[in-house]
């Protein structure tokens, strides 16, 4: 017999047996018997043989014997359930076989023919593949399951491959599927993952890591030897019934050198008991012998964000620490192979999907699927779980986590109202960083209290997502009343009814976005107001000349800029926060005249004499003009750039001698130095003349000013998104 039918007979053996043996113990639902389940696999495999039957592997074997071996890795691993079988079987056969998704449907199910089709779309191992990859994985786990076993067989023959595609799988599968499997508590495959790709991505240092590995073995011989012992005896003499001792080594470690690697960084000695009752027991009995070095993390009462769960701790032995896992055989199970060791997703679905929540939760409200590397820091080892105030409600946190991140994860609106919080009983700012377990309870206000500083208080994706999309739309709601005053101006000086405007508008642009984007598009260029009102057919350009012509008032309010200059200014009160002023020119009340330019989505208004202008199209500059009487209600915020000089301080203070004002911090690095201030001044007049004094001292360089209590700095203008996606 040829020896490939042979090796696939025993290949379709092993996975019947594994899928058998899941289904004897009713841990996935079948009631098939052994040849039953043999010739399902054989006839899905005669199959998919029958469509790879002229393609070959890289290695020179038949491509069959890959499918085969990702269906023996799956049952072997516990997804053993006849979809999933097939789906590994089957994931190749619609994008190198041309074999269509009905054909598949039809033959083996609506659930497999969606499962291939999923794994078909994610062939091309680019952003906008894996995009598909975790949306499809929402709808059906099986996917991201079935890509890891794809890869771990793919990462066993890369030695057929060139060097820099090695390199290439390599980085690849330890970025991802590596963090992946990390996720789903695939422990196993992820260090199987790990093992391959270290020797690859880093020859020279994988090279040192073995050498020392082998010698840091020998020494830790005789030390585990000890621990062993006196923990079995220890075991015996209490009656508590130990399963299983292990001894794991890390597969590498990356470090700059090699002889400070020891045995704690690359051990974990791992005790295995019946019971959660006997884990904690054998806690006390290990710390009734040996001393404790650091904390001890209980993760069985509180699992970690992918729900493994065991006692976490180091002692010291002979001397040696000794890194230490307490967990019971259900869990260890769990622990190294994640939901499979149900039997995957054939005999509970209900309880599948709730061990996957962290990952299905993360891939529907925090990926937006355009860029996997948002995804990627948020899947690390370093998770914390926290408690809401009720002491029970769980919420899964990456590692370094504040309370503001806390705010966000429970809603978004308690994020933008959050005012501060109470971590276990003790009142803490919203940028206070979370530990595992802590009790939270968040404080709100009654309305939005979100800076742009809280943008610096929060590090997950969801929260800064939030905030910039909160943030992106305030901006957009404050150019929107700009140029609305200033439309209707306008509208008033050229005879144009306002409501007739807006019914047009309406009429034009049904949906929100594209008004949004027309109505502040005026704000892009001198004419921009006329070119609106002309596109809907309520004035035409020989209507607009004549009454140029004729309104007398008109003509005043364009003419007291400069002759060149066209069109009403756009009006402001001093300090208005829906401006931004430049802070180089520092416009006030008496440098005259002011001219204000559309950048992305902020509004800002210069001085006359700018240069930061010069290069701008003279189409794109509006005239502006402040009114001076509205009094300001409001706290007044500044941020003074200068040269850290000496005397700067007292040059500073001298400016706002008769007002109470506060000095928040002052910052300096040697070249420049950064004052931040606070102070109340009603006048518009006066706050403009302390500009005034402010831009004569000649060290300084810039003055931000707000109402707001935290002020845009010129990066984040810089980086602002364009207005039409802000919405």
């Amino acid at each position: 017999m040829d020896r490939n039918i042979v090796l696939q007979k025993k290949l379709v053996e092993k996975i019947a047996l594994n899928s058998a043996e899941h289904e004897i113990r009713n841990i996935v639902k079948g009631n098939r018997t052994y040849p039953e389940i043999y010739q399902d696999i054989k006839r899905t495999v005669e199959y998919a043989a029958h469509v790879h039957k002229n393609q070959l592997r890289k290695s020179g074997e038949p491509y069959i014997f890959h499918p085969l071996n990702v269906a023996l890795i799956a049952a072997e691993n516990g997804m053993v359930d006849k979809i999933s079988i097939d789906s590994c079987l089957l994931h190749d056969v619609i994008e190198d076989g041309e074999v269509s998704r009905t054909e598949i449907s039809e033959l083996f199910g609506e659930e497999v023919a969606e499962v291939v089709e999923g794994l078909t779309k994610i062939k091309e191992h680019k952003d906008e593949s894996y995009d598909k990859f975790f949306s499809h994985t929402i709808n059906n786990p099986r996917v991201a399951y079935i890509k890891i076993f794809d890869r771990l067989h793919n990462l066993k023959t890369l030695e057929y491959l060139r060097q820099e595609k090695q390199i290439r799988i390599a980085n690849e599968s330890m970025d991802i599927y590596y963090k992946l499997c990390i996720r789903l508590c695939l422990t196993d495959i992820a260090n199987e993952i790990e093992s391959f790709c270290m020797p690859i991505r880093y020859p020279d240092k994988f090279a040192l890591f073995s050498a020392r590995l082998k010698n840091i073995q020998e020494e830790a011989a005789p030390i585990i030897d000890t621990f062993k012992m006196n923990i079995l005896e220890k075991c015996h003499e209490n009656d508590v019934k130990i399963k299983k001792i292990r001894v794991q080594w890390k597969p590498f470690l990356d470090i700059s050198d090699y002889n400070f690697m020891h045995i704690p960084n690359v051990l974990l000695f791992k005790l295995v008991v019946d019971s959660v009752e006997n884990a904690y027991k054998m806690l006390w009995l290990v710390n009734s012998i040996y001393k404790v070095a650091g904390t001890i993390e209980d993760n069985i009462s509180v699992p970690k964000f992918n729900n493994f769960r065991g006692i976490n701790y180091t002692v010291v032995v002979g001397g040696v620490k000794i890194p230490l896992l307490i967990t019971t055989d259900k869990f260890n199970e769990f622990n190294r192979k994640g939901i499979l060791v149900y039997g995957s997703f054939s005999k509970d679905t209900t309880i599948n999907r709730k061990l996957m929540e962290h990952l299905q939760e993360y891939l529907i409200n925090e990926n937006n699927f355009m860029d996997v590397k948002t995804l990627i820091p948020f899947i690390e080892k370093d998770d914390i779980q926290v408690f809401a105030k009720d002491g029970k409600t769980i919420i899964d946190l990456k590692k370094g986590s504040t309370v503001l991140d806390f705010a966000f994860k429970i809603h978004s609106d308690l994020g933008l109202r959050a005012d501060y919080g109470i971590v276990d009983g003790v009142r803490v700012g919203l940028g206070d960083e979370l530990t595992n377990g802590n009790v939270v309870h968040i404080y709100t206000n009654n309305t939005i209290t979100a800076t742009e500083d809280f943008l610096r208080k929060c590090v997950t994706p969801k929260a800064q997502r939030i905030l910039k999309k909160h943030f992106e739309n305030f901006h957009i709601d404050a150019l929107f009343n700009i140029a609305k005053t200033y439309l209707e101006k306008n509208l008033s000086v050229l005879h144009i009814d306002a409501d007739e405007f807006w019914k047009k508008l309406y009429e034009i642009s049904p949906a929100e976005r594209e008004r949004l984007e027309k109505v502040i598009g005026i704000l892009r260029s001198v004419s921009g107001a006329e070119n609106l009102l002309v596109e809907l057919r309520l004035i035409d350009r020989e209507r607009i000349s004549i009454l140029r012509k004729k309104d007398e008032s008109f003509l005043k309010a364009w003419n007291i800029f400069s002759s060149g200059q066209k069109g009403l200014p756009v009006e402001f009160d001093f300090l208005d926060e829906n401006y931004l002023a430049c802070p180089s020119c520092i416009p006030t009340l008496n440098n005259a005249p002011h001219k204000g330019i559309l950048e992305q989505t902020r509004f800002i208004v210069h001085a006359g004499i700018c240069k930061n202008t010069d290069k701008t199209d003279e189409e794109r500059i509006l005239p502006v003009k402040f009114r001076k009487n509205k009094q300001i209600d409001r706290m007044i915020y500044m941020i003074i750039e200068t040269d850290d000089v000496s005397g700067i301080t007292h040059s500073i203070s001298s400016v706002f001698k008769n007002i109470n004002l506060e000095i928040f911090n002052v910052e300096n690095d040697h070249t420049k130095a950064l004052y931040r201030l606070a102070y109340y001044q009603k006048s518009p007049q006066m706050v403009s003349s302390y500009l005034e004094h402010l831009h004569k001292i000649q060290e300084v360089r810039s003055i931000i000013i707000s109402t707001k209590n935290v002020f845009v700095t010129q990066s984040l203008l810089d980086n602002a998104p364009a207005i039409i996606s802000a919405r």
